[in-house]
């Protein structure tokens, strides 16, 4: 892709860039979280170094009511 990627955290949104600084795109959509059991996710956080080419792998923290569970997804970027 030749662009930098950022994630955000609470929404699961990405933005990308040509440079590091900018100018970074309007929000997207990244995907659709296991909705959480209570509050909601935390901790949004991709992999490109298990990555190749447009597919990415993110994880995410979920809280379900009585303990966390760590969530792994496959994101093919577009």
């Amino acid at each position: 892709m030749k662009r930098y990627l950022a994630v955000s955290g609470f929404d699961t949104a990405y933005y990308t860039a040509p440079r590091p600084w900018g100018p970074w795109s309007p929000a997207r959509r990244l995907f659709e979280t296991v909705p959480p059991g209570e509050d909601f996710n935390y901790f949004v956080v991709a992999h490109p170094e298990y990555g190749s080419g447009r597919t990415i792998y993110v994880t995410y923290t979920r809280p379900t009511g009585a303990s966390w569970e760590i969530r792994l997804a496959e994101v093919t970027l577009a």
